[in-house]
């Protein structure tokens, strides 16, 4: 990568100067006299990508947090849009949950679940409170992919 200002650019020559230098001091650019500048082939590696697929995010978060079950409600009509995104035909029912997660005592994450009847008639408050409903629903035979 070769550099240059041109006399009128929005950046000083002694702004680029430090940059480049700063840069090549982290090892992340290479001077090469009389060829430019160029990117390290001595790069750190990438970092690799997360693994963690949806079950192992789960799991994660309610290893790192508890738990408070802020409303339970059964047999509750499925609101439309809810019951499109969960191919419900109308007027269904479902568990409407709603769950506030800590992590050392600061609230960090409300979630509000709607289960559809058949998957959540046995699932109670107090489950809830001590089992992630991931593990409940899969105990159930539910399989996430």
């Amino acid at each position: 990568m070769k550099t240059s200002c041109a006399p009128n650019s929005a950046f000083s020559r002694i702004t680029v100067h430090r940059a480049l230098s700063d840069l090549e001091a982290l090892d992340l650019l290479e001077k090469r006299q009389g060829s430019g500048t160029f990117v390290s082939p001595r790069l750190p590696p990438a970092r690799a990508p997360a693994t963690l697929g949806f079950i192992g995010q789960q799991q994660q978060v309610s290893s790192e947090t508890t738990v408070t079950v802020l409303s339970f409600e059964a047999e509750v009509t499925v609101p439309p849009d809810i019951g499109h995104q969960l191919e419900l035909r109308p007027e269904a029912t479902a568990l409407h949950v709603m769950r506030l997660r800590r992590q050392s005592d600061m609230p960090v994450m409300v979630t509000d679940a709607w289960i559809p009847s058949h998957l959540g008639v046995a699932i109670t408050k107090k489950q809830l409170q001590h089992q992630a409903l991931f593990e409940l629903l899969i105990e159930q035979g539910v399989r996430f992919d």
